[in-house]
């Protein structure tokens, strides 16, 4: 086990890119992996805190989906984050394996993390009373905009093979009862979802009106406070346990050797890389996307393994790895 010294944030920043550079086909086909995933894993939560919530109150709805995200994040969602990016350090060490048994370890580390976040998940149910009934209305929203959708298509194609047949349909053109004898029903179908959509979501404005601006200040900055603190002990921890190079046999000495770890890195660097590298992420996938998926989220998936790595004193420049003495 390697005694960290202290890292700049040119250190940090150096050691994330040098791991994107070296491994971008594997930050890749991770990125593919962990969001095709976390697409299920969201998408059941929305649905399970769905029908828990009621149209009456969000308070308990905010809760329930709390204790959600304690059990989703805390069991699968860091803990396969962390065995993701740990395949970056084993290939950029040449290949050597993690340490077997330690799933166990990264449930306790991670549901330990996002319990930090249950008071500002909280917060923002108490100043998002509506927020309940939105996601008990998700549900419905979802399947009258696939309805809307489907129904405009039918409408589309049928009467642009109708003007492709027989002309533009006029009041006096032949055949024009059986004409609105087939058009009519696909219209009043298409209005029915059309005005089903427009109803849901003036229910949905409405909702959102009581947000309470304030508390939802509260939260935001819990939530935010929640991150800061994190992240100067969490992921570090979790690698650690991970580690064959270290000796954290059990929770304790994974945490305890996470926060040296998060020293070494300094109060600002630790913290400003991985916001630069998500400013980074951000922008490129608000360029059509595409920059993001193929560049951005792959740099972001590099950003903790690289700052693991160079916090112990471990360098991965030109594809080589120079570990620091035990």
């Amino acid at each position: 086990m390697s005694t960290p010294s202290s890292r700049s944030f040119g250190d940090l920043f150096s050691a994330a890119w040098s791991m994107f550079r070296h491994n971008y086909g594997l930050c890749l086909g991770i990125t593919v992996i962990f969001c095709v995933i976390y697409a299920f894993f969201v998408a059941g939560n929305i649905i399970v805190v769905a029908m828990v919530s009621s149209d009456e109150s969000g308070i308990p709805g905010g809760i329930a989906s709390s204790v959600l995200n304690i059990v989703l994040y805390g069991v699968f969602i860091f803990p396969l984050f962390t065995y993701l990016g740990f395949w970056l350090v084993q290939r950029t060490r040449g290949g050597q394996r993690s340490q077997r048994g330690r799933f166990g370890t990264l449930v306790v580390i991670g549901i330990l993390t996002q319990l930090c976040f249950f008071p500002g998940q909280v917060t923002q149910s108490l100043g998002n009373p509506g927020g309940g009934a939105q996601l008990h209305m998700m549900p419905e929203l979802f399947g009258a905009g696939f309805e809307e959708g489907i129904s405009k298509g039918v409408l589309d194609e049928a009467v642009k093979n109708d003007v492709e047949k027989h002309g533009v349909l006029e009041k006096d053109s032949p055949n024009a009862a059986e004409r609105h004898a087939v058009l009519d029903p696909l219209q009043k179908r298409y209005d029915n979802a059309h005005e089903k959509m427009k109803t849901l979501q003036k229910r949905m404005q409405e909702l959102g009106k009581e947000q309470n601006a304030g508390i939802m200040i509260i939260a935001i900055l819990l939530s935010l406070a929640a991150v800061i603190f994190t992240y100067f002990w969490a992921p570090w921890s979790m690698y650690a346990a991970l580690d064959p190079l270290e000796k954290s046999s059990n929770t304790g000495a994974a945490l305890a050797r996470g926060r040296e770890l998060a020293r070494s890195g300094g109060a600002v660097g630790i913290w400003l890389v991985p916001l630069v590298f998500s400013i980074i992420m951000i922008v490129t996938l608000a360029m059509c996307c595409l920059p993001g998926v193929f560049f951005g989220l792959p740099l972001a998936f590099a950003v903790v393994p690289g700052m693991y790595m160079c916090l112990r004193g471990e360098r991965g420049d030109e594809g080589e790895t120079v570990p620091a003495a035990a």
